[in-house]
């Protein structure tokens, strides 16, 4: 993606306002780099922009790793296509589809309820447990106890297959677009499912299918770290300014690992070049508005920022065929 840095949009909205950008006091800046993240964000959700848009492989739950796992934990087994729960605790050498100590989950069940009558039940039996109306699988033949006993029984539960909001070694989803069967962009008669939900969970999906293609938009960066400071460690998810650009730290970096020393260690936040008239338009007309007290000014020069989004939008519909509704709102 073709990108400009933090400092550079600044700079405009600096030159527009009739501001010098390096004498630009602590307090003017914090109040520009407000204005230009809600402009950011504006700008990022108004429309698929090509360049903010990803089309990424998607399980209902994390893939299957050999390793241990607490009872309870949910996984995907791609050699069996099933989302399974463990029923108590597993190590590497239980493997999904062979060990009892798995059990497959489905969207619906229908079983009976416990009879101790009917014991020794065989494993791999599902029953209702009559008093809290819960059910659960047989992972351990020896004795009798009844459910909800964990050193017999698991609990299982039906199926909600979702794409998770954020998943370890993923990008985290923004506004979701579509959810493909296949790979739209190597299967050109791959299709959309017909539907799908959000909720807390994630992206919920009710075709019975356990993965899929997530097609969305990236979140936008909230740029708000301070100045990089050489004697200062980092933790991750923590966020500095470095060089005409923010970063966000990936792992814990010690005093002095930059984001140029140490690249890895930092993430840059991108501002894509087709926002950056935009957001500098817009932070100054902004600064005309409660900052300085000049309401007449506001409105045209706002609307001008307005203009300039829009231009930017029709390359992309009429000049680059990709035909989407801009939905500005004022």
């Amino acid at each position: 993606m073709r990108t400009v840095t933090y400092d550079s949009v600044l700079r405009k909205a600096c030159r527009l306002w009739g501001q010098d950008p390096d004498t630009l006091g602590d307090i003017d800046e914090g109040k520009l780099r407000s204005f230009i993240n809600r402009r950011l964000r504006f700008a990022w959700e108004q429309f698929w922009w090509p360049e903010l848009m990803r089309t990424e492989k998607r399980y209902v739950r994390p893939l299957w790793t050999a390793g241990s796992y607490a009872p309870g934990a949910e996984i995907y087994h791609g050699a069996t296509d099933a989302v399974y729960r463990a029923l108590t605790g597993v190590v590497a050498a239980h493997v999904p589809g062979v060990s009892a100590y798995w059990a497959a989950l489905s969207a619906t069940y229908e079983a009976p309820d416990y009879d101790a009558s009917r014991e020794p039940y065989p494993v791999g039996s599902i029953v209702r447990e009559p008093n809290s109306d819960r059910l659960y699988q047989l992972h351990t033949a020896a004795f009798t106890d009844p459910p909800p006993d964990p050193g017999r029984w698991g609990e299982v539960m039906p199926l909600e297959r979702y794409f998770g909001w954020e998943e370890e070694g993923q990008t985290p989803l923004g506004e979701v677009k579509a959810v493909w069967r296949r790979n739209p962009q190597t299967n050109l008669g791959a299709t959309k499912l017909s539907s799908f939900g959000l909720n807390a969970n994630g992206v919920t999906i009710t075709a019975p299918i356990n993965y899929g293609w997530v097609e969305f938009r990236v979140r936008p960066p909230e740029l708000d770290g301070g100045l990089f400071n050489t004697v200062t460690g980092y933790d991750r998810g923590e966020q500095v300014y470095f060089d005409e650009d923010f970063y966000g730290c990936l792992e814990d970096a010690i005093p002095g690992q930059t984001p140029v020393t140490h690249p890895a260690k930092w993430s840059r936040l991108e501002i894509p070049y087709v926002f950056a008239e935009y957001l500098a338009q817009g932070a100054y007309s902004d600064m005309l508005g409660k900052p300085e007290g000049q309401a007449e000014k506001f409105g045209p020069e706002n609307d001008m920022a307005y203009g300039i989004l829009v231009l930017e939008f029709d390359k992309v519909e009429r000049q680059q065929g990709q035909q989407e509704p801009l939905e500005v709102l004022r």
